[in-house]
């Protein structure tokens, strides 16, 4: 974990369990429930080894209120042996003010991991986990490189899909959606189809 002003933590899983787990959920103060800005993305990384960073972006009229309200942020990690829950203290933050802030996360994971992701606005990347559940409400989402099924829910924002080896679960609602390379059954809200050749799809 790189901390800010501080050293960076190393985090291992001493877990027994056979799967590693990396769950992520981004909610807003009441300024912000919806935690609008929160981007994500989540990449491959050494076996057993889980890096987090957080990129905090302020918007207060100086750039000494905007520093001092970030160093108020805190990334918030906590787990129960195989699984690990990253998030941050924005709900206790802004309570009785208006600050605008976004949190972007950059995290690396085991590729053996299970990855689940809910995030009501900011764009996810996802990029070659065991497999994944995505709940995204706005802006973008890509994934590719997914070893077993992928579970996808968006409502607003483009969606592309590349490199799912096993069944690929679909529901968006506005946007483009571009799929390719399914090795397994492709389900979208009312159907199910085969998908070992490339399939694009534009939905708007």
């Amino acid at each position: 974990v790189n901390n800010i002003d501080s050293g960076p933590a190393l985090l291992r899983n001493d877990g027994g369990a056979g799967n590693n787990w990396l769950k992520g959920k981004c909610v807003g103060t009441r300024s912000n429930r919806r935690a609008i800005g929160a981007r994500v993305s989540v990449t491959a990384g050494a076996p057993g080894v889980v890096k987090v960073k957080v990129r905090k972006v302020v918007f207060l009229a100086s750039e000494e209120k905007a520093r001092a309200f970030a160093e108020r942020v805190e990334l918030r990690l906590s787990g129960d042996g195989a699984r690990l829950r990253v998030g941050t203290n924005r709900d206790e933050l802004g309570r009785g003010q208006d600050v605008g802030f976004e949190t972007h996360f950059e995290i690396e994971a085991p590729a053996d991991a299970a990855v689940e992701i809910r995030n009501e606005h900011g764009r996810v990347d996802l990029d070659g986990v065991a497999s994944a559940e995505v709940v995204s409400s706005f802006e973008g989402v890509a994934i590719q490189r997914v070893a077993g099924a992928l579970k996808l829910e968006t409502r607003h924002g483009d969606v592309r899909v590349d490199g799912i080896g096993a069944l690929l679960e679909l529901s968006s609602r506005h946007g483009n959606v571009e799929v390719s390379d399914v090795t397994g059954t492709w389900i979208t809200d009312d159907e199910a189809t085969d998908a070992d050749t490339d399939v694009a799809s534009d939905d708007s």
